[in-house]
């Protein structure tokens, strides 16, 4: 899933913004994004259903429009480094509390 929100502010700016931004070229940007983030899992993978979803949405009310029938959500953290690499993301302590199922919040792998 890859969901992204645009720039949201009270300004005259925002407000003309909505108007000028050709959203299905952004969204067509982001399926590819997706595409390459994703090649060649499928792949390994190929008795995992995969679906791809991609939003223009907040992340949280994305994940968990979607996770309403899900057996486990998989999240990414990204950390960063040190005492609050060890704290989780907004959107992982948003879905603690509000994931209709268990939760993983899985970081990255460390090279060394």
């Amino acid at each position: 899933m890859h969901t992204w929100i645009e720039f949201s502010s009270d300004s005259a700016y925002a407000f003309a913004h909505q108007f000028i931004v050709d959203w299905d070229v952004i969204e067509t940007r982001e399926r590819e994004l997706l595409a390459e983030r994703l090649a060649g899992w499928q792949e390994s993978y190929p008795d995992v259903t995969m679906r791809r979803v991609v939003t223009r949405d907040r992340p949280v009310r994305c994940l968990l429009d979607h996770a309403a029938d899900a057996q486990l959500l998989v999240v990414g953290s990204r950390g960063h480094g040190g005492l609050p690499g060890m704290l989780l993301g907004s959107i992982s302590q948003a879905l603690i509390y509000h994931a209709p199922c268990p939760l993983l919040a899985v970081r990255p792998a460390t090279t060394r």
